[in-house]
């Protein structure tokens, strides 16, 4: 089992909690619009601010039992990617010496899903589970990117052994000096 540095046990905690808070923003409008008093409110409140980041056109919406989701399919697919990047990031952290790879694949994802929106806009293409599959693989690759990122980065420098100097390239110590 690896052993976290507290920053980075930190950081997975207040990442994870706000990720689940803000897919819980998202799914409120489905399941609670239609609910009397606080919920209701609470599911119209979510939806109006979910505007800001979204165009949440009605055709290009999941809809549970005829009611929409705060975002559209390919903001659904990137927001669920970044909570299962997330859990992916925390369960196994990406080794160190294939960081570049792993940057290079979050660059490819994010890639394909401008050319699927761009294929949309050229063409007639309409695809609710590209938009969503091309939302899910950016936003799971670029979580999972950035938290082994930081996994490497804090637990370097904590000294806990990853990405840290071994005992054998360690400095010399005074009697290596002396000869």
């Amino acid at each position: 089992m690896l052993k976290h540095s507290p920053l980075y046990r930190l950081l997975l905690i207040a990442t994870g909690v706000l990720l689940t808070f803000w897919n819980l923003a998202w799914l409120m409008p489905a399941f609670w619009s239609d609910r009397p008093g606080l919920w209701g409110a609470l599911a119209h409140g979510s939806y109006v601010c979910l505007r800001l980041v979204c165009h949440q056109r009605p055709d290009r919406t999941f809809h549970i039992d005829g009611r929409p989701l705060g975002v559209c399919q390919r903001c659904s697919g990137l927001y669920t990617g970044l909570w299962v990047g997330w859990l992916a990031g925390w369960a196994a952290p990406w080794a160190r010496r294939r960081m570049k790879a792993l940057g290079y694949g979050t660059l490819v994802a994010w890639s394909l899903m401008v050319f699927e929106w761009f294929l949309g806009l050229a063409t007639a293409w309409n695809h609710a589970e590209t938009r969503f599959l091309t939302g899910l693989i950016a936003g799971g690759s670029l979580a999972y990117a950035l938290l082994s990122g930081f996994y490497h980065a804090l637990e370097t420098d904590a000294g806990t052994g990853v990405g840290a100097a071994s005992p054998a390239r360690a400095s010399p110590g005074p009697d290596a000096r002396d000869r």
